[in-house]
Parts: structure tokens; C-alpha cells; sequence
């Protein structure tokens, strides 16, 4: 397994959404990955701070130049994307859906919002 980092701060965990901020703003993001054939396969598991969520299904995956996303069920029973660069091997945070609350954030909705 390799473990590889990413700035973005906690969605969920304990924040009102309002709180919510991706990308190049606060805290990090940690995958653990499964390597195979390749490296850095697919995400097994990733820490959001110190909250661990582990990985119970990939829904979807789709690659681009340079970069490969996932978009996960983890045990919170939150959906995720998660993407990574591949040319910079750092993880990130695309969006995150609460299930239980019906909430929606996505980093181009965050970046708009006023601190």
C-alpha cells in the first residue's frame, strides 16, 4: 500500500457544510491505495484529518490526462470523488454527498461562498 497527500480540510465529520472547503484551502487528505499491476490502483482507505474511512465500494472511475478519480461509498455511508494526479501523485477531494442529510458540496460550489 502507498499513502500520498493532499491540502483540502474535513467535509462532514463534525462541520456544518457551510464549513466545507476543498482544494487549496486548510488540512490534508491521506489515501491508502491498492497497487497491483499499477501503483496507486485504487483507494482502500483515506483519513479526512484524524477520521479513517474505509472504502466499501467503488461506484464509478473515469481517467483523464494526467489524472485518475474515484467516486467511493465509505463507511460513513457518504459518497466521495476522490481524485488523483498522477504527474504530482497527490490525492484530493472533488466532492462529497451526505446520504443521511442530503447534502451536496463540490469544489467549484465551495470556491464561490464568501468566507
Amino acid at each position: 500500500m502507498k499513502s500520498s497527500g493532499h491540502l483540502f480540510s474535513l467535509p462532514g465529520c463534525g462541520l456544518d457544510p457551510g464549513q466545507i472547503a476543498f482544494g487549496k484551502w486548510s488540512r490534508s487528505i491521506r489515501v491508502d491505495c491498492y497497487s497491483g499491476r499499477t501503483a496507486d490502483e485504487r483507494p482502500l482507505k483515506f483519513w479526512l484529518e484524524d477520521v479513517v474511512l474505509f472504502i466499501e465500494s467503488i461506484m464509478d472511475q473515469w481517467q483523464i490526462p494526467n489524472a485518475q478519480y474515484f467516486r467511493v461509498r465509505a463507511d460513513d455511508g457518504n459518497s466521495y470523488v476522490l481524485p488523483h494526479d498522477q504527474e504530482k501523485d497527490q490525492w484530493g477531494l472533488e466532492s462529497f454527498r451526505s446520504e443521511k442529510q442530503g447534502i451536496i458540496a463540490t469544489d467549484s460550489e465551495v470556491e464561490s461562498k464568501p468566507n
